[in-house]
């Protein structure tokens, strides 16, 4: 048995690896963001003061500016990245690589061998803990339509990794659906009816409207927890006989893109996504 899962939404694709770095550096970085939130402040306001040494007049810390803080951040962060990176490859080393002498700090996520995990079963990805993930979005105003990672070539019929224990893909983050639904705002799920049930349909419609700071609410959380973006895309759906069809070159493209790109080309857009699960 197998369902099919398609998803409309508003938003970007960053490499998972990012993101599962930056959910688990977030809890850890709220003492500090919070202490450099309130050196901010001050010194915006010029009521900036610090402890000063016995006899001195004004203390150091205060003259620092505040361009040196946002060093001090962006350097606090990749602190805590790199720690949430360390532990998350540690975490699927096997028992004959950790006695070995096989070292963490000395391997990425793509160099753990294969032999530790053969089938990729150890590592549930954002779904592992699920609410962290949508802790850290739901702070910059965004969401998380699925928590299925997107491979960067879906047709590769030879591996045996699951989508989450795959190094190689992207996660879309998107707007969030409205604070009262009740119900998944972004999906569209049917499931098929095999001998006992008929196949499931569905059908809505949809409002393109986005709020005026979005893109800002998207550059926010890139930039602050240093995601990686990715544009991915099979193709573009377009109409004939539009400006939109006769600049598109690949309506549907034989191979993913899936390319990396910097923070300055990222750019939020609407995106179509279907995906299919098996039911043994």
């Amino acid at each position: 048995m197998c369902d099919s899962h398609a998803y409309v939404a508003y938003g970007i694709t960053v490499t998972t690896e990012s993101v599962l770095y930056a959910v688990a550096a977030w809890p850890k970085l709220q003492g500090p963001f919070a202490f450099l939130d309130l050196v901010a402040l001050r010194k915006r306001k010029g009521t900036l003061v610090a402890t000063n040494a016995r006899g001195a007049p004004r203390s150091p810390v205060e003259a620092i500016p505040i361009e040196v803080w946002d060093v001090v951040r962006h350097k606090v962060v990749d602190l805590e990245l790199r720690a949430a990176e360390i532990e998350h490859v540690d975490s699927l080393l096997c028992y004959e690589c950790r006695t070995g002498g096989v070292n963490a700090e000395t391997l990425k996520w793509d160099e753990v061998p294969r032999s530790c995990d053969p089938y990729g079963t150890i590592f549930e990805g954002l779904a592992g803990d699920p609410q962290a993930a949508r802790d850290l979005v739901q702070a910059f105003g965004l969401a998380l339509p699925t928590l299925v990672p997107i491979r960067a070539d879906p047709l590769r019929a030879d591996d045996s990794f699951t989508h989450a224990s795959d190094p190689n893909t992207a996660t879309m983050i998107s707007l969030p659906g409205p604070a009262d639904a009740e119900t998944d705002t972004f999906g569209l799920h049917v499931e098929c009816g095999g001998d006992h049930a008929p196949d499931g349909q569905a059908i809505v419609d949809i409002s393109l409207s986005t709020p005026p700071d979005a893109k800002q609410r998207f550059r926010s959380l890139v930039s602050t927890m240093h995601l990686q973006p990715v544009y991915v895309s099979d193709g573009t759906v377009v109409n004939a006989g539009t400006s939109s069809a006769e600049r598109v070159k690949d309506v549907r493209r034989e191979e993913r893109k899936f390319k990396e790109i910097s923070v300055d080309a990222l750019k939020p857009r609407w995106k179509f996504m279907a995906m299919a699960t098996t039911r043994w």
